[in-house]
């Protein structure tokens, strides 16, 4: 909630978005600032917590920067 809030943005309920080890999150408009986001909630996530194995993204407008920080929360990850 944290990051949302330092990020200027409105947090939405990412576990919900989790369905068979999928995170799933078409047609939502993701900023720069949910990107940032969501790269720092990837990061914290361990294996006990979630089980994330495919993150579908589809219709959220995101521009180079916003992808390369999801692609960075992936990444510095190793449970992921």
């Amino acid at each position: 909630m944290n990051d949302c809030y330092e990020q200027h943005v409105m947090p939405f309920p990412l576990f919900s978005k989790i369905r068979d080890n999928m995170l799933k999150l078409v047609g939502y408009h993701l900023n720069e600032g949910y990107c940032v986001a969501l790269e720092k909630f990837l990061m914290s996530q361990t294996a006990q917590e979630t089980s994330i194995e495919k993150l579908i993204l589809h219709g959220n407008s995101l521009n180079d920067d916003s992808f390369a920080a999801v692609i960075m929360g992936l990444l510095k990850n190793s449970k992921l």
